[in-house]
């Protein structure tokens, strides 16, 4: 097993699963409207609070990004 795995386009990476989770979201937030509102809203009770909503909102592009040049073995 290799610590950094060889990265290159395929038909099977990891994407895989995030096309799975988006199919799921997407009529979660069809039925309900409010649901992507409260999704968007930036929370504003302190400034560690927005510091962790924008880390974890960037870690999850970033995971998106990895997932598709990671290929499955």
């Amino acid at each position: 097993m290799e610590p950094i795995p060889a990265f290159e386009l395929g038909l099977w990476n990891a994407w895989v699963f995030e096309v799975l989770s988006i199919t799921i979201m997407v009529p979660a937030y069809l039925i309900d409207k409010k649901a992507l509102k409260r999704f968007q809203v930036v929370p504003s009770s302190s400034k560690t609070e927005k510091t962790l909503y924008f880390i974890t909102k960037n870690m999850g592009i970033i995971t998106l990004l990895y997932s598709i040049f990671l290929p499955f073995k």
